[in-house]
């Protein structure tokens, strides 16, 4: 009997000792019957608003005043402006659709047609780190799809892009309309768009060029004919590029019709491009040939009045090897044909040993603010700039490299590599490593198979067999063209308000010289220098995968819009001031 006592009191203690775990535990069972039950009454999914110059993956999450924000956009007529609808899902969703609710319709009746509002889905990548020895990635935003889904998987956001194409004869004024999310289930939810529409006409300025390094010979077999090519140039066209490589296409003896196996021919490239306004008649073209000396080349520029040919010769000279190397074959080729150009992308090393053989100059940006660079500018040189950092998941990179850095750094060209590559190797950083050298198609096919697992490092569009897919990047470069075209109306303003004799015409143009001053102060000369990966790394923790890096990382995400927005108002005073 005291032995039953004994027990009894131990498990007494025992029991007073562990009761306050019972309760908790006891405590969070509820919880968790308590939240899935709110679960399955609670909202299967929430829509929200955020800038699209935020970088955003799989898992964001909305924030505050995002859940129910309006989309407002701002642009002028005959400009392409996007704007970011996020949806983030608690439980699977099926029979989605996300769509326009009719036009877009102004306080005045005008309307702007739902057909000019392109609705895509971002689709993303795995980024492979450096962590664990190459187990571990995160997600990257990578391509702009036209193909929405139909469903969604629970407990992810995504990210639906949203691009308005203002009609070039839209009058200005706000337009409005709704974006509508709907799913099998749930009632729809319906976001209000608004669209500002300035009285302004953008003007292009006539000498600068916006470029991508192209080579067809990098194409998939099935996509490398002609017709495909013409989609290519008119979605480069499309995205404000105006200025493409020619690479290739002439064959034995100088021929134009016919070329080598991986390229098309020379006449047919070369007017197609053009046809789209890929390359724009009075700036140079660069081409790869060694043959464009030939008398067949010179007549069909004469028949079709092509723009001057470049021969790129010796690319990236930068050590001695191979600036001795260059230095022999250019002084041979200025020689033989003291009227040709001749191009190449160089550095500052290889700009101070071979400067002066060259006629154009593609500067790597990281040099763009050396002397010998304004030294070559002085000297008549054409100055273009160049960067080939994988950047294509990059939206803010693109468009400030694009836009307001190209400003800030008076280049006439800004050139990136490139449109469509798939590299010569591949060794990807993932559980099963594959290496492949010089296999085109066996790269291409690796690609099209499992592209969740790879970096489209150098396809800015990804050729895909109904037409080419834009990346982030490359929406985000259209935005940086549109803002050096901000930049430079208000510039030419500014100067015939100068001009006129009226004081108050003056006046003005004193205050948005002011106004660009203290915008481009903000703007550093060599931000590669100043803000460079190093610091990145470090302000950010630990590995910086793609697109990470931002030059001048103090202007704020927020300030791009402002900047644009401030310059557009710019624009609109003096064109009121002056009349013009």
């Amino acid at each position: 009997m005291a032995r039953n006592n004994l027990i009894l009191v131990s498990l007494r203690s025992e029991l007073l000792r562990i009761w306050p775990l019972m309760v908790i535990v006891a405590w969070c069972m509820m919880q968790v019957v308590f939240c899935r039950d709110a679960e399955a009454k609670g909202p299967k999914a929430v829509v929200f608003v955020t800038n699209y110059l935020h970088r955003g993956d799989l898992s964001t999450k909305p924030q505050g005043k995002q859940v129910t924000d309006t989309v407002r956009v701002f642009a002028s007529p005959g400009e392409y402006e996007p704007c970011v609808l996020g949806v983030r899902t608690f439980r699977k969703l099926t029979g989605v659709k996300v769509d326009l609710a009719g036009d877009l319709v102004s306080t005045g009746g005008r309307t702007i047609s739902g057909q000019n509002v392109d609705l895509r889905i971002i689709t993303e990548t795995k980024y492979w780190t450096d962590k664990g020895e190459g187990q571990e990635y995160r997600w990257q935003p990578m391509l702009a799809e036209s193909d929405l889904p139909g469903e969604l998987v629970a407990g992810r956001t995504y990210t639906y892009w949203v691009t308005v194409k203002v009609p070039s004869d839209a009058a200005a004024g706000k337009y409005t309309g709704l974006l509508r999310f709907s799913a099998a289930g749930a009632p729809a939810k319906n976001v209000p768009l608004h669209v500002t529409v300035w009285p302004i006409k953008l003007l292009t300025p006539p000498q600068m060029c916006w470029g991508y390094y192209y080579d067809v010979a990098r194409m998939p077999d099935d996509l490398r004919t002609l017709e495909y090519q013409r989609k290519i140039f008119k979605d480069a066209a499309e995205y404000g590029t105006n200025n493409i490589t020619i690479y290739g296409g002439i064959g034995p003896g100088g021929t134009l019709d016919k070329c080598d196996p991986r390229h098309l021919p020379f006449t047919a490239t070369m007017n197609d491009a053009m046809a789209a306004g890929a390359i724009t008649r009075g700036i140079p073209v660069m081409t790869l040939s060694s043959t464009i000396t030939t008398k067949a080349v010179a007549d069909a520029r004469k028949k079709y009045n092509w723009p001057e040919l470049l021969m790129y010769a010796y690319d990236e000279p930068g050590d001695d090897e191979r600036i001795a190397v260059a230095k022999k074959g250019l002084t041979a080729i200025k020689k033989a044909n003291p009227e040709l150009k001749t191009v190449t992308a160089i550095s500052e090393k290889g700009l101070k040993a071979l400067g002066d053989l060259y006629d154009v100059w593609v500067v790597g940006a990281a040099s763009i603010g050396k002397p010998v660079v304004a030294e070559g500018r002085d000297k008549g040189k054409l100055v273009w700039m160049y960067d080939c950092g994988n950047r294509v998941c990059d939206f803010p990179f693109n468009r400030y490299f694009a836009g307001i850095f190209s400003w800030k750094a008076r280049v006439k060209g800004n050139w990136l590599w490139g449109l469509v590559d798939i590299q010569f190797d591949h060794r990807m950083k993932r559980p099963m490593v594959v290496v492949l050298k010089n296999d085109y198609e066996a790269l291409w096919r690796l690609y099209r198979e499992d592209p969740e697992n790879f970096n489209y490092t150098f396809n800015y569009v990804w050729p895909a067999a109904d037409g080419p897919i834009p990346s982030v990047g490359h929406i985000g470069r259209r935005e940086g063209i549109d803002d050096y075209k901000y930049v430079y109306t208000l510039q030419q303003l500014i100067d015939k308000a100068t001009a006129r004799k009226e004081p108050k015409a003056r006046n003005a143009a004193r205050e948005s010289k002011r106004f660009l001053e203290a915008l481009f102060a903000k703007v550093s000369i060599n931000p590669y220098e100043s803000d460079a990966s190093r610091q990145e790394r470090k302000r950010l923790g630990g590995d910086v995968m793609l697109g990470d890096w931002r030059p001048d990382s103090h202007i704020t995400l927020d300030d791009y819009n402002r900047f644009r927005k401030g310059i557009a108002e710019q624009i609109i005073s003096l064109q009121k001031t002056i009349g013009g």
